[in-house]
């Protein structure tokens, strides 16, 4: 690869550092004036075997000697956004990851050439928690993910 490309890939990647720097900063300056709902903390969970991918893969690889908390969970408009901490107990080892989801909204309309449609949320529509649990088996599979 020649220095100039180098050189260009470079930059495009110090501007997406900067970029989700700035988004992350915004998020924390958000959590700490009250803003977009506050943050909630929760304390030591296990899921049930079987409940994620993520929760099967920990159970055969490290038995019942691993869990993990959701530090903090907090409302962004229409998505949710955990921070899951996983503890290897017999190796000293915790990962933590952002995992996130989104909330389902109500009916939504638009038009396409010249067809209209309108989607109607069904008997399966999500609510805010079931939101939240799904951003926190989201969280858990990216910490696996650094295992």
């Amino acid at each position: 690869m020649a220095s100039g490309q180098r050189s260009q890939l470079s930059t495009i990647f110090d501007g997406m550092l900067m970029h989700n720097k700035e988004r992350l900063e915004a998020l924390l300056r958000e959590e700490r004036s009250g803003a977009s709902g506050a943050p909630t903390r929760a304390g030591r969970a296990t899921p049930a075997p079987g409940s994620s991918a993520a929760a099967q893969y920990l159970n055969e690889r490290f038995a019942n000697r691993w869990h993990y908390e959701i530090v903090e969970r907090q409302r962004v408009g229409d998505e949710v956004v955990v921070m899951c901490k996983l503890f290897l107990e017999d190796h000293g080892v915790v990962k933590t990851q952002f995992g996130r989801a989104t909330v389902a909204a109500g009916s939504i309309a638009g038009r396409s050439g010249a067809v209209r449609f309108r989607l109607e949320p069904g008997t399966g529509e999500r609510s805010e928690e079931d939101a939240y649990r799904r951003a926190a088996e989201n969280a858990l599979g990216n910490c696996v993910k650094l295992l």
